[in-house]
């Protein structure tokens, strides 16, 4: 007899992302970075990996120099309208 079931495991695992990338190429949703980083073929018997529990760790240096830079791109950019604005008023 054959039976067909489905088997849930439960492992805490850590993985490394970096911030830009869950920014960028997920909109800041860490479920779905996670599920890109843990792709499984077609032939695989997984069909689907449910994450719970998420919690982000410590920053590296990269992504403390990420948030650095979109900081100052963001103060630029404040700078700029404003210069903007000043310059249409006179």
């Amino acid at each position: 007899m054959k039976v067909t079931f489905t088997r849930v495991l439960y492992v805490e695992d850590e993985v490394d992302i970096p911030l830009q990338a869950i920014e960028e190429d997920y909109d800041g949703d860490i479920e779905e970075a996670l599920k890109a980083k843990y792709i499984v073929s077609d032939n695989c018997k997984i069909k689907d990996i449910i994450f719970e529990d998420i919690e982000t760790g410590k920053l590296d240096e990269e992504d403390k120099a990420y948030l650095k830079r979109i900081d100052e791109e963001a103060k630029e950019d404040e700078k700029m309208l404003k210069s903007e604005y000043y310059r249409g008023l006179m």
